[in-house]
């Protein structure tokens, strides 16, 4: 019974250590994923489609900063905050 509460603590490790890294949210990803967002359309309708952006790790997600100080959070299950 021991091991097999070991083995799954660590599986339930490598799991919740996997969706803090979320390796599978690209740059391409957030853009798209901004892209679809309500707020972010009627923000930058008409700007540029090639908008500056700074994106950088966050844990579960990734963190994209605009030109104008606006942060959106790209959660690691697609929601954009």
């Amino acid at each position: 019974m021991r091991n097999k509460t070991k083995i799954a603590v660590g599986i339930l490790f490598l799991i919740i250590v996997l969706l803090a890294w979320s390796p599978w949210i690209t740059e391409s990803y957030v853009k798209e994923e901004l892209k679809r967002e309500e707020m972010f359309v009627s923000m930058y309708s008409g700007e540029n489609e090639n908008l500056p952006f700074t994106i950088k790790w966050f844990p579960f997600g990734r963190l994209a900063y605009s030109y104008n100080d606006v942060i959106w959070v790209v959660t690691f299950y697609g929601g954009v905050l």
